[in-house]
């Protein structure tokens, strides 16, 4: 057991061991989507390099919105987050009035857009064209010329917003407003942002033009994509929580090997009593080696004697005569009784003896062997 053991935990922390080292070499795509750690094809991990690539200075925002320090100097790209309550979208408002430039995205983005408009919002719809045009001069779309989307939005109406890249019926895909001494920059569809077409027409350069020339400082928010500020164990990347638990596995087994047993070892079985056929051919395989057929019947005689003493008290063995009362009380019959009370033998007497002994030990329920 205790050798199982020690396999069983050697193989757990190698394979944990494996797993780790192969995601340190081989990373596989992961993350969510609009997130910049996430290098799956929804994710916009290449939009950051490639802002970084162009000296930007980029970093995340891990803590709450509400309770993060935003720097009015530079450009906050919040992209798809899940839900935004009512001390976010106020924190957004006083960091774009103090002059901050946000670049914003979202699945269901009224929340925001009524925040920053009121009643001028642009009108929101989930579809879309999937090929756009930018407004030539607009430096919120940079150098960009065709922009190529998901089709997963566009704004009907731009409201008080200023169309930055539009389709041909009309629909916007970017719009700008300058408010108080900062701009909102508003994306209907995050897509041409994010790894799967970041490189297809000249959705890269549109990145570069909606977060400014004149800014060298871009944050990604990461705290509404899961990525909270991590303290303690909850810091640590899920593959070395896994690896931890695997060692700490592998090490209750080992204690649990070494661990002593409850209570003392169990005492041997005691040797079984050889079956009754086995012990009558045994001793009738003595018998006939002695072929002295009446040393046999005292010796049954003997037994019986102490059985009926055992049994009726010492009386019912005093004499002959006592041993064949008792042994017609005892359930013999007739020949049994004379051949235990009886004197010398043959092998019909010798029969009879072994006959009554028998019955009389069954009825006793003894199982003392003759002697």
């Amino acid at each position: 057991m205790r050798r199982a053991a020690l396999i069983v935990a050697a193989v757990v922390v190698a394979l944990n061991l494996m797993a780790v080292a192969i995601e340190a070499l081989v990373p596989s795509p992961s993350g969510p989507a609009s997130s910049s750690y996430a290098t799956s094809g929804p994710g916009v991990a290449a939009y950051a390099a490639l802002l970084e690539r162009n000296a930007k200075d980029v970093s995340r925002v891990r803590a709450g919105i509400d309770n993060a320090t935003l720097d009015p100097g530079a450009t906050v790209v919040l992209l798809e987050p899940d839900i935004l309550v009512g001390s976010e979208i106020e924190a957004l408002e006083g960091f774009v009035e103090a002059g901050g430039r946000l670049v914003f995205a979202a699945r269901e983005p009224d929340a925001l857009l009524e925040g920053l408009f009121g009643a001028d919002a642009p009108d929101f719809t989930a579809d879309g064209p999937r090929r756009w045009t930018a407004f030539t001069g607009a430096p919120e779309s940079g150098a960009a010329g065709e922009v190529l989307t998901a089709g997963r939005g566009s704004f009907s109406d731009p409201g008080a917003a200023r169309p930055v890249v539009s389709a041909r019926g009309g629909d916007a895909l970017v719009v700008s407003k300058e408010i108080g001494a900062g701009e909102a920059v508003l994306l209907a569809d995050a897509s041409p942002l994010q790894n799967r077409l970041l490189a297809r027409g000249d959705n890269a350069a549109l990145g570069l033009g909606l977060v400014g020339d004149r800014r060298a400082s871009v944050a990604f928010v990461e705290a509404v994509h899961g990525y909270g500020q991590g303290r303690g164990l909850g810091a640590l990347p899920g593959s070395w929580k896994l690896a931890l638990a695997g060692v700490g596995l592998g090490v209750l087994l080992f204690l649990l090997s070494h661990a002593r047993r409850l209570g003392p070892p169990d005492p041997p079985a005691p040797a079984p009593s050889p079956s009754r056929g086995a012990y009558v051919d045994a001793l009738g395989e003595i018998l006939h080696r002695t072929g002295d057929s009446a040393a046999a019947t005292e010796v049954l005689r003997a037994n019986a004697r102490e059985l009926l003493a055992e049994r009726h008290g010492p009386a019912a063995a005093a004499d002959p005569e006592a041993v064949r009362r008792s042994a017609l009380r005892a359930g013999m019959t007739p020949d049994e009784a004379e051949a235990l009370a009886g004197e010398g033998g043959g092998e019909t007497v010798l029969l009879a003896a072994g006959k009554g002994l028998g019955r009389l030990r069954e009825h006793a329920g003894g199982s003392g062997r003759p002697r």
